[in-house]
């Protein structure tokens, strides 16, 4: 600084500014041959970096659930009770889990394996299992989870409001119509978290009451970055649904009324229309009560003549398409809807629908139901699992679970578990193959390990004592015409009585791995 210079200190502001701009320029975009160019500056503050999406502003002031959507809860309500094929996939796939049984068992380790509960632990388990008989104190576990499947469904907006009894403690899960629950957001566009409300019931128009997400349960199945509020199963297929109504009305019109008559009847060109009015009255009153209004010839003017009108088609392949498209959406075979299939190809159609269809739903109940098991009951040890859930048919079934049990892949208790019965312990508690020989329980690396080298052990033994026992033979015919020893053969030696008793019995102790494996011998 020259002499008499001023110091002027500079404002964090106007650093914190410089420092900004400089970080956004684009380092290397000189101005060339038709340049990238610098992006503009940004002009929001730096608090809002991590927003969701653009919302509308001022979207928590608009209480109409739903209303910035082209689609409101009430036309998707609308569409799913106007459409019969429609109606009948959202009720087999409610049909297809109810079907399913459950349990509450042990969250299995790291090891995906699981203890036998505890005392405390099976306490714990008979009032979860208690409490989810009837979750609402009112309707079953079957007639609970239809009403929430259907709301998943339909207009993706199922809603349970947590209950509590005087201790504090979950007394129910009461389902709540989720076409009166608008979602709140903040600042970020992403649902404020307790004690801040998170959503907002709308009754007769008016904001009712907010829920922190603490006290509303609102179990989305398929959200969506850009939007509030989810994507259902029926409002990805409104256009084929509004297709099917409109062709459906056709139908019902043309067996109600009728969309034309069977025939024209000319009459001369000479009558004038009072004349044709006339004959047309007094014919109508001859046929009635033979056909219905929609079947009686018309009379027009002209030469008479008998001219036959085409019928329409009724049913033809787009209505299959149509109807292809809505069990695609919910992973269901079309073979209901569709011209005859051989069976195996029905068959393994229904099989991979089944499997694609009910693996989310099941996975999306688990996680939701697990979730309020830990939080509420206060119990992450313990998890909600579906019975037999990759397999419907019980011959099926059975053959798989035999099939792991004697590969050693389960254990019988494992089993037993699986289908709802009571461990036994023990023996049954471990995974073991079965050989020709029998159960044989899986050795550990160190005991294969300790096997192999007594083997080992045991062949060297018996190959010394062979040895010993063959120098000495040789010794033994080296002395036969010996006078010493009278002539004759000689006595059979010590060593050599030991080295065949031992040597077999060393062999006998220890087991044939290839035999255990497999029940045959090299």
């Amino acid at each position: 600084m020259p002499e008499g210079g001023k110091v002027t200190p500079i404002s964090p502001g106007v650093v914190a500014r410089v420092t900004r701009a400089a970080r956004y320029v684009i380092t290397g975009n000189a101005d060339g041959w038709f340049p990238a160019g610098q992006p503009l500056t940004p002009q929001a503050p730096p608090e809002v970096r991590g927003r969701q999406f653009d919302y509308p502003t001022y979207v928590n002031t608009t209480y109409t659930p739903r209303a910035g959507e082209p689609i409101s809860f009430q036309d998707l309500r609308g569409l799913a009770d106007n459409c019969d094929i429609l109606s009948s996939a959202i009720e087999t796939r409610k049909d297809q889990m109810e079907a399913l049984e459950w349990n509450i068992r042990i969250k299995a380790d790291d090891n995906n394996k699981r203890t036998t509960a505890t005392a405390e632990q099976q306490k714990r388990i008979d009032a979860i299992t208690d409490f989810l008989q009837y979750p609402d104190k009112i309707n079953s576990w079957e007639q609970w989870q239809r009403q929430l499947l259907d709301d998943m469904f339909v207009i993706d907006a199922p809603c349970l409001y947590k209950r509590k009894d005087r201790k504090g403690r979950l007394y129910g899960l009461e389902i709540i119509d989720g076409a009166s629950i608008k979602i709140l957001i903040d600042d970020s566009g992403r649902r404020p978290l307790p004690p801040d409300p998170a959503y907002q019931q709308i009754i007769k128009g008016m904001p009712a009451t907010n829920y922190t997400s603490d006290e509303l349960l609102y179990w989305m199945h398929n959200p969506r970055s850009h939007k509030v509020y989810g994507r259902s199963h029926v409002e990805q297929v409104i256009l084929t649904v509004n297709t099917l109504i409109r062709r459906a009305l056709f139908q019902l019109e043309y067996y109600k009324e009728g969309s034309q008559p069977d025939a024209f009847l000319g009459l001369p060109k000479e009558w004038n229309s009072e004349q044709i009015i006339a004959f047309q009255k007094n014919f109508d009153a001859m046929m009635a009560g033979n056909l219905a209004m929609r079947r009686r010839l018309k009379f027009m003017p002209g030469e008479f003549k008998y001219q036959e009108t085409k019928a329409p088609q009724l049913k033809d392949e787009y209505d299959e398409w149509l109807a292809r498209i809505i069990c695609y959406v919910f992973s269901l075979a079309p073979t209901p809807f569709i011209k005859q299939m051989n069976r195996a190809t029905a068959e393994s159609s229904h099989d991979a629908a089944l499997e694609e269809g009910l693996a989310p739903l099941q996975k999306w109940m688990r996680k939701n139901v697990n979730r309020v098991i830990a939080v509420d009951f206060d119990s992450s040890d313990l998890e909600f699992a579906y019975v037999d859930d990759r397999e419907q048919d019980p011959l099926q079934a059975a053959q798989i679970n035999q099939i792991y049990v004697q590969a050693g892949i389960m254990s019988v208790d494992e089993t037993r578990e699986n289908i709802g019965l009571v461990p036994l312990g023990g023996a049954a508690a471990v995974a073991m193959p079965l050989t020709a020989t029998g159960f044989v329980a899986p050795k550990t690396p160190e005991e294969q390990q300790a096997d192999a080298d007594a083997q080992t052990q045991a062949m060297q033994a018996a190959a010394e004592a062979r040895a010993k026992a063959g120098q000495n033979g040789a010794q033994s015919n080296g002395n036969q015409n010996d006078p010493k020893h009278g002539g004759g053969d000689a006595p059979p030696s010590k060593d050599t009585d030991d080295a065949k008793k031992a040597a077999p019995a060393n062999l006998k102790k220890k087991p044939n791995p290839y035999l255990l494996m497999t029940g045959r011998r090299h």
